[in-house]
């Protein structure tokens, strides 16, 4: 299965150190772009996203709004 991912489940989970269980019950999360640059400023309040998502499971997209 590959779920798409917001910002909350994904700070909110690195927070309390539960990150692995996006990938113990998907495998795979594609985040899109936008999501990933609020991570990133997240990440400039402390909070190590930025590392955790550079692994192989997580992609990183661009959403297209006008695609259908």
């Amino acid at each position: 299965m590959i779920v798409v991912s917001d910002t909350t489940p994904i700070s909110n989970l690195v927070q309390i150190g539960q990150f692995e269980l996006l990938r113990t019950l998907y495998h795979r999360i594609l985040v899109p772009r936008s999501v990933y640059d609020e991570l990133v400023f997240l990440s400039k309040l402390q909070i190590p996203i930025v590392e955790i998502l550079a692994q192989e499971w997580i992609e990183i997209i661009e959403v297209n709004p006008k695609q259908s």
